[in-house]
């Protein structure tokens, strides 16, 4: 497994098949993608890319670094390299790329038994806020190292 980071549009445009797989838990996120980050392209967006011997996308890791915050915005693996570090090595590799051990991190309550674990066991990271309804009515979001910004 090789891990790239990307700035390329054809290479980035290539995640939003990838990024349909999570629109259950953040149904505006292909929106978000095309119009905040594919299509405005700035320093403070970083991608990361995991590709498997074949160079094929077995998953990805956006992140932001600004001003005014730091975030891990979005993890995600294809099925078939879930739980072989794949997902470790794209964390560790963009808190690297954002220089940051405790980016804000958000996780859906469906996903938190996915990621709490490693979030606080592995980077010592807390939940320091929850909001209800966030991306999704009635549904909770967990924020590890900060708070929402409204």
């Amino acid at each position: 497994m090789k891990i790239a980071t990307i700035t390329e549009t054809t290479e980035l445009e290539k995640l939003l098949p990838l990024l349909s797989d999570i629109e259950q838990y953040y149904p505006d996120i292909l929106c978000w993608y095309k119009e905040k980050f594919l299509h405005f392209p700035s320093l403070s967006n970083k991608a990361l890319i995991a590709y498997n011997d074949n160079d094929e996308i077995i998953g990805f890791c956006l992140g932001k670094k600004s001003e005014s915050e730091t975030k891990l915005r979005c993890i995600y693996v294809i099925p078939e390299y879930r739980c072989k570090g794949t997902g470790i090595r794209l964390i560790d590799e963009m808190l690297i790329e954002l220089d940051d051990k405790y980016p804000v991190a958000t996780v859906s309550e469906e996903l938190l038994h996915m990621y709490s674990y490693l979030f606080i066991s592995k980077y010592k990271w807390k939940i320091i806020d929850i909001q209800k309804g966030l991306y999704r009515i009635g549904k909770l979001e967990y924020f590890f190292n900060g708070y929402h910004k409204k």
